[in-house]
């Protein structure tokens, strides 16, 4: 995760703040350390395997940044970003939550395989909040090697599949 809460229950970023201090997961409020190696991004990971459901462990150093890098362009775009925001009502959080003019759009970034079922419970928790959401393939989902099920299941109420490819662009595919 990139995001923990400080002592002070303010939010922040795994990328801007020291070692040696206590955070906590945002979701289920367990303690979480803040990991800094050379390999990974700075990211938060909880102490011991806990039971929360919110946010996951072992995110890729592809999904890690692909994130920040999706923030980093909505930004530019002037876009408010928000990376992993928690719905407490409905117990999940979007990769990137973007906040344009009086629209809101939650994205789910997808680069390793996951259950239909999740993607279900995503989907419909989205929707019973009434927040618009789009699935952004990553590079392990190449365009030219989507099956029809996969396509389907990642697609938006308008049939269009989001990729984000190997040269950090998005694509839109309609009518798969």
């Amino acid at each position: 995760m990139l995001i923990a809460h400080n002592v002070n229950l303010e939010l922040v970023r795994a990328d801007r703040c020291g070692s040696g201090k206590q955070f906590y997961c945002p979701a289920c409020k367990n303690k979480v350390i803040l990991k800094q190696g050379s390999i990974k991004r700075p990211h938060f990971a909880h102490l011991n395997v806990s039971d929360c459901e919110t946010f996951s462990e072992n995110e890729s150093l592809l999904h890690l940044e692909s994130k920040y890098l999706l923030e980093k362009t909505g930004r530019e775009l002037g876009w408010n970003c928000t990376l992993e925001k928690v719905f407490s009502n409905i117990s999940q959080r979007a990769d990137l939550f973007i906040q344009f003019g009086d629209q809101s759009l939650a994205i789910e970034f997808q680069q390793s395989p996951i259950s239909d079922e999740e993607i279900f419970k995503r989907n419909s928790g989205y929707e019973r909040i009434g927040l618009p959401f789009i699935w952004l393939l990553g590079p392990n989902y190449p365009i030219n090697k989507l099956k029809e099920h996969t396509a389907a299941k990642f697609s938006d109420r308008s049939g269009h599949i989001f990729c984000f490819d190997a040269k950090d662009n998005i694509r839109i595919l309609k009518d798969f």
